[in-house]
């Protein structure tokens, strides 16, 4: 009974988490299964089905992988395949089959148990994942930006496009291998570095302007890139590798530095000014530059430099000259002053200047006032050698008049009214009368206070005193008494002895403020306990320096502080805020009265002494007091961090794509197959010539596209989403939208998607203008159709002229045997007379008796039957060798030219002819010829000449090349040198 109920246990659990379950004795061939299974592999529940009434619906091309699944169960014991079936509606799905044969005591199988599962969704899931990894890849491949794909913490290279490898200086792709091994040692330490802390942490990092040199750059000219190191993360949330991307931004890089070295020449030119300058930026009037001269005024350091005006000169609160700077932010107005008065601590002592000085606002290129310039020029000197005291007084009791709050002197130890400005007097309720008059006199409603005697005390001690919030009864307007409350200054000012000869009075009037404060503290008794007690987190900003008034638990958490906030100013509590959207908008609300509202602001915080990015929604809600004056602002806010941070990475996911699409200048299409909707990108209606909200039909999609192009491009995307069909788009056409739109050659590429039953529902992909590749592509195909229209005629002129030479050659090999016939004949005819000639003169020249004059003649006689021995001899030896190329030597010019002149002896000395032969060269030629032609252009220089004109002739020769070489004969070989010979005369020539 327990094995039947841990049986049934077993059953129940399979059949709750979807799982199909069998078991199969194999003797009998009985077979048992759970309703699950009969699902799985038919679409509804079956019973009393065998084993080969459930094998019917295995798909028939996966009979073969259920047969390898057996095989090797043969080793192991366990079946594991997947497959799919074929239920009764005709649909296909994909199952999972996991089972085990269970064997008796002596080995023997009898039992076959296991589970089958639907993994349809799961298949389909990865199909769609492969789809996408081959559209990610392509992408990455064709955009125009350095991109790659670094896999694990080891940073294998996965996928990298071109202009990566090129960035890397990597001839071939380097897929497959750690990216620390493409680089040298220490940037690639530093690199490596902040891909594993991006990794490590999920965290991107972006650089901007990296410099680097490239290796093989001709120029070796710097190039600077921005560039991403941005996780990517696996399908269960965590770190699988890193995306890098790089674009060049040199230019930009190099512009900036150019506005830098302006402002490096803006610095100099205020150090080398010849006056005091300086600069200060923004509310706080940092000093950003300060030259010698203005240092040495202010009896400083260098030190200053950077720190806020109030800090570096400290002596300065409580004189006009920072208000003065803070005014002049708003307004942007240029301040000048003469003479004005400075006190300034020097060598450790307070001492009284005088200034002209000019306070000049900067502005940025947007027209905001972001700096202020000061010139200054110290005239103490002069200042008090013309009536120092007067000229001093006027101009304080100028500056006192146009102070933009409450001020009054009064001079001596009577107090004597030496000045008001209208805002003393109004907040006195009195009048110009009491100019002049000792204080308790102008003002006897302060008999019986504290103040004339405060003041008393500061004329002696020379101390100043500051109250706030101070309760004062003095005169209305109105008539009568009134007690206001004023925030105040008594500063004693002191001659050049050091003794005080007057009081500075400054004061606000804070009234108002100090009743509605009031007010709003019984008002919020009731509130505080709601407050504290809200479970989102809320605070209480009061007055415009946002004093923290009160704050919940739930805020402090939010901000990581304790309650030693409260009280504080809000710049002081939460100091990560100044120059932020959040106290603009504060004051916003605080001045306009205005509920102001924010999603997901970004927010920068320190928490746990570190400045924290997070995510926030919040509110600003105005508070008012009794008389609806506003006095505060509520703050409710909701940390949505990591619903953010969880968007944002699904948003960067997408937008890589959508970036990657857009760099690489592709248009993207979709086309619902069941309602025919077409979806195009931006891009690719511009192409097209549709407008941006025009509704694309089919018909109107095929509209764009020529005609000689259309009906093939609708048969390709026909055939693509029909069933059975390969599922992927790669066809290239033209379209032609007409009117100001260019005509575009354009390659399409997509992927059909099919759904559960195989079924195509979608086809998606991108296009890309390859109008450019195709024209060059096109004018190049036209030159080699010309060239070889062109070598083909030259080739047929090449054949004619064969054909042409053929037969002379034919001519002149007949000429030549009968040439070298007549050569032999004549040449062995000649032989005898000749061989009579010199035996003859060989007697001649033996008899004792022949006289000497007649012994040289004869001796000429047989050496020139010598040489025309030597003649004949050639010209035999020249018919027996016409054929071949042995007929070719070495022959020495001078020397041929020498002999055919001696042979001329005599008519050279009848005609008293002068023949003059140059150095001439050694060249390959047949001997036999060249004797032939001297002996012509002899001749007939000795023949033809000029009665009662003595015959000069010049013989000479030189090398010529190239072009000299075409102009002496017609058509001679390319790269070959030519020994030109050279004949002249004084002969009458030849016509």
């Amino acid at each position: 009974m327990q094995e039947i109920a841990s049986e049934k246990i077993a059953q129940i659990a399979l059949e709750n988490s979807g799982l199909g379950y069998f078991y199969l004795v194999i003797d009998t061939g009985v077979m048992n299964y759970s309703s699950t299974y009969s699902i799985i592999l038919t679409g509804k529940e079956k019973t009393g089905y065998s084993r080969n009434d459930f094998l019917r619906h295995l798909h028939p091309d996966d009979v073969s992988v259920r047969q390898d699944a057996y095989t090797r169960a043969e080793l192991t014991g366990k079946v594991v395949y997947e497959a799919r079936s074929v239920w009764e509606d005709g649909s296909i799905h994909w199952m999972h089959v996991r089972s085990t044969f269970l064997t008796d005591d002596e080995g023997r199988r009898i039992i076959l148990t296991g589970t089958l599962d639907d993994v349809t969704e799961n298949y389909t899931q990865r199909q769609a994942l492969a789809a996408r990894e081959a559209m990610f890849r392509n992408i990455i491949d064709q955009a125009p930006m350095a991109i790659a794909v670094l896999k694990s913490r080891e940073m294998v290279i996965e996928v990298a496009n071109d202009r990566m490898f090129k960035l890397w200086s990597q001839d071939r792709p380097q897929a497959g291998k750690k990216f620390a091994s493409l680089l040298k040692e220490n940037p690639g330490t530093q690199i490596v570095g902040a891909l594993h802390t991006v990794y490590d942490s999920g965290q991107p990092i972006y650089g901007h302007g990296l410099r680097i040199m490239p290796e093989r750059s001709e120029r070796q000219q710097e190039q600077y890139i921005d560039f991403s190191y941005t996780p990517l993360l696996d399908a269960d949330g965590t770190v699988g590798g890193v995306m890098v991307i790089g674009a060049d931004v040199s230019d930009q890089v190099r512009a900036r530095k150019l506005v830098e070295e302006d402002e490096a020449r803006f610095r100099s030119l205020v150090e080398e000014a010849p006056v005091a300058t300086c600069m200060f930026v923004g509310s706080d009037l940092v000093i950003e530059v300060a030259n010698d001269p203005m240092i040495a005024m202010w009896g400083k350091s260098r030190k200053v430099i950077g720190m806020p005006l109030e800090q570096a000169v400290p002596e300065l609160k409580g004189q006009p000259y920072a208000d003065i700077l803070k005014g002049l932010l708003i307004t942007g107005e240029t301040y000048s002053a003469e003479g004005a008065y400075a006190e300034l601590e020097i060598n450790g002592q307070l001492q009284g200047f005088y200034f002209d000085f000019t306070y000049k606002p900067l502005r940025n290129a947007a027209g905001e006032v972001y700096a202020i310039m000061e010139m200054a020029v110290d005239v103490t000197g002069k200042v008090l050698s013309s009536n120092r005291l007067i000229q001093s007084e006027q101009k304080f009791r100028s500056l006192i008049l146009e102070a933009p709050f409450a001020t009054a002197l009064y001079r001596g130890r009577d107090l004597i009214v030496e000045t008001a400005n209208p805002e003393m007097i109004k907040l006195w309720g009195k009048n110009d009368s009491v100019i002049g008059l000792p204080l308790h006199q102008a003002l006897p409603e302060l008999e019986g206070q504290d103040f004339l005697e405060i003041l008393d005390e500061v004329y002696t001690t020379g101390h100043t005193y500051n109250s706030r919030e101070a309760g004062v009864t003095l005169a209305s307007l109105q008539g009568g008494l009134r007690t206001g409350y004023f925030n105040f200054t008594y500063k004693p000012l002191l001659d050049n002895n050091g003794e005080v000869y007057a009081i500075l009075n400054m004061a606000v009037d804070v009234t108002e403020q100090v009743m509605d404060r009031r007010k709003i503290e019984e008002s919020e008794l009731f509130s505080r306990s709601v407050f504290h007690n809200s479970p989102v987190a809320k605070l209480v900003f009061v007055g415009e320096l946002m004093i923290i008034k009160t704050v919940n638990e739930n805020m402090l958490q939010l901000l990581d502080r304790d309650e030693t906030i409260i009280g504080k100013p809000m710049l002081e509590a939460l100091p990560e805020l100044q120059s932020t959207p959040q106290m603009d908008n504060l004051l916003h609300v605080f001045h306009s009265g205005q509920t102001f509202h924010q999603s997901e602001e970004k927010v920068l915080l320190m928490k746990g002494g570190e400045l924290r990015t997070g995510y926030y929604d919040y509110i600003y809600k105005p508070l008012y007091d009794t008389l609806g004056k506003i006095y505060g602002i509520m703050v409710t806010a909701t940390d949505i961090t990591m619903q953010v941070q969880t968007r944002q990475k699904i948003e960067i996911a997408e937008q890589n794509l959508r970036n990657a699409i857009g760099l690489a200048k592709l248009g993207t299409w979709s086309i619902d197959i069941a309602t025919h909707q077409i979806d195009f990108s931006d891009r690719l209606r511009y192409w097209f010539g549709f407008s941006e909200d025009e509704q694309i039909t089919v018909e109107r999609a095929y509209e764009p596209v020529i005609e000689a192009d259309r009906a093939r491009v609708k048969a390709f995307f026909m055939q693509t989403s029909t069933l059975g069909s390969q599922g992927t788009t790669d066809i290239e056409f033209t379209v032609s939208p007409g009117g100001n739109f260019k005509d575009r050659i354009i390659q399409s590429q997509g992927q059909c998607f099919y759904d559960l039953n195989g079924r195509p529902y979608r086809i998606s992909g991108t296009t890309h203008d390859i109008t450019t590749q195709r024209k060059l592509q096109l004018a190049l195909e036209q030159q080699v159709q010309q060239r070889t229209e062109e070598l083909q005629s030259v080739n047929e002129e090449l054949s004619a002229t064969n054909e042409e030479l053929f037969e002379s050659n034919k001519r002149l090999t007949y000429s030549n045997e009968e040439l070298a016939q007549y050569a032999y004949v004549a040449s062995h005819d000649l032989q005898e007379p000749l061989r009579k000639i010199r035996m003859f003169t060989d007697m001649l020249n033996k008899k004792q008796d022949l006289q000497s004059g007649n012994r040289e003649l004869v001796q000429k006689i047989n050496r020139s039957a010598e040489r025309m021995s030597t003649l004949i001899e050639n010209l035999l030896e020249f018919s027996r060798l016409l054929k071949s190329d042995m007929l070719m030597s070495r022959i020495d010019l001078n020397q041929v030219a020498e002999e055919v002149k001696s042979d001329f002896e005599l008519v050279i000395q009848e005609k008293n002819a002068e023949i003059s032969i140059g150095p001439l060269a050694t060249i390959d030629a047949i001997g036999l010829q060249m004797n032939q032609l001297f002996y012509n252009l002899i001749s007939n220089a000795l023949k033809f000449t000029r009665p009662d004109v003595d015959p000069i002739i010049n013989i000479s020769g030189r090398v010529v090349h190239g072009e000299e070489a075409s102009a002496l004969i017609e058509g001679p070989l390319h790269h070959s040198s030519y020994y030109h010979i050279l004949v002249s005369d004084n002969g009458i020539g030849i016509e």
